[in-house]
């Protein structure tokens, strides 16, 4: 594959029909106007706590190549432990990812899309004015671009602020 003929900045996209499965991947941008629905609750009883959230993009065409929707969905169970100003929250979880496939000029692209299932374990501490999170999901199944690709160990770190 020559890569010098994508671009390496944002909102480039070059499409080369026969050779779009692994370009595609690794594009920094799509040039498209991309929205998130987002939808996140959580229920306490006492120290336990269940933190759910549902998460859909929806890509738009920027041109002829279209990325496909993607759905995360994650749950996680996690026990509040409780300082003087700190709270301590380790969690465990599940994770469900969805991919469409991506199309070219309509068309679905042969080995794009799929799913995974990970499990994910971490800790949140939380502050009187800011949170840090991290955690490490493993996978558990998973079928990407028929088994072309596969989701390793990865970890997420976060920061909040709370106003």
């Amino acid at each position: 594959m020559d890569w010098r003929r994508y671009k390496n900045s944002t909102g480039k996209f070059e499409v080369d029909a026969n050779d779009i499965v692994p370009a595609a991947n690794n594009q920094a941008g799509s040039g498209s106007l991309d929205f998130i629905l987002d939808a996140m609750y959580t229920y306490n009883i006492n120290d336990w706590g269940i933190n759910s959230n549902v998460n859909y993009k929806i890509n738009q065409n920027a041109s002829q190549y279209k990325f496909g929707n993607r759905l995360n969905v994650s749950s996680f169970l996690f026990y509040s432990i409780s300082g003087a100003k700190t709270t301590f929250n380790p969690n465990v979880g599940v994770l469900y990812e969805s991919l469409k496939a991506n199309e070219l000029n309509k068309v679905n692209i042969e080995d794009t899309g799929g799913t995974a299932l990970l499990a994910s374990g971490g800790m949140e501490i939380n502050f009187p004015k800011i949170a840090f999170g991290f955690n490490v999901q493993l996978p558990m199944t998973q079928n990407f671009s028929n088994q072309q690709t596969a989701t390793k160990i990865r970890d997420m770190a976060h920061v909040t602020f709370i106003f």
